[in-house]
């Protein structure tokens, strides 16, 4: 995998490290033991950025003198890329046990379809959630399922919290999506808004 196509750090599981080279990137998983008859599956989630088909080479091999060996090859198919831009705003000033409103816009602004997209919005400290749009699930991190964005279009979610206590209180909305994201610095959003007593 070429390491310009896989900027982002990817997630990985227990026992790996990852090292980013020149030309390729590499991740090396070990466990300690490996018993006659067991498996053990290490989850390796890249993050492409450029949609030619590319290589993933896997090999596993013991340690220690053993024989035990296997080597596999998988290829990443041509993909499409999204990029998806998020917006908040909120109701402001707000006031202790009134109704505090945030919503939030979740628009792609690329060529390609966006899939299984959810808006994401931390409520603020001592809030009580109180409403929101349906589909949305959660508290204090509300997911909000939107599904498919074509190009060029969005979505708004709206979630009402009732504030507890006088002062600054932020909110932070985000998204999440399984197609490849183009520029991911446009994916969050904050609003800052004061409590009057």
């Amino acid at each position: 995998m070429s390491a310009w196509d896989f900027p982002i750090s990817p997630a990985l599981s227990g026992g790996c490290l990852f090292t980013p080279g020149a030309a390729n990137l590499t991740a090396v998983c070990s466990i300690p033991l490996l018993n006659p008859g067991q498996s053990h599956d290490f989850v390796i989630v890249v993050h492409p950025f450029a949609t030619p088909p590319m290589d993933v080479t896997a090999v596993a091999h013991e340690d220690g003198g053993g024989t035990a060996s296997a080597f596999v090859t998988s290829n990443i198919i041509e993909v499409g890329l999204s990029d998806v831009q998020v917006s908040m705003t909120a109701t402001s000033p707000g006031k202790v046990g009134e109704p505090l409103t945030y919503t939030v816009t979740v628009y792609n602004i690329q060529d390609d379809d966006a899939a299984n997209v959810f808006a994401l919005l931390v409520l603020p400290k001592k809030t009580t959630l109180v409403s929101a749009t349906k589909g949305c699930t959660g508290n204090p991190l509300v997911s909000c399922k939107i599904g498919s964005l074509a190009p060029g279009t969005g979505k708004t979610v709206s979630i009402t919290v009732v504030p507890t206590l006088a002062g600054w209180t932020e909110a932070t909305a985000g998204v999440r999506l399984t197609t490849p994201d183009r520029d991911a610095t446009n994916n969050s959003a904050a609003s800052i808004v004061f409590v009057n007593p």
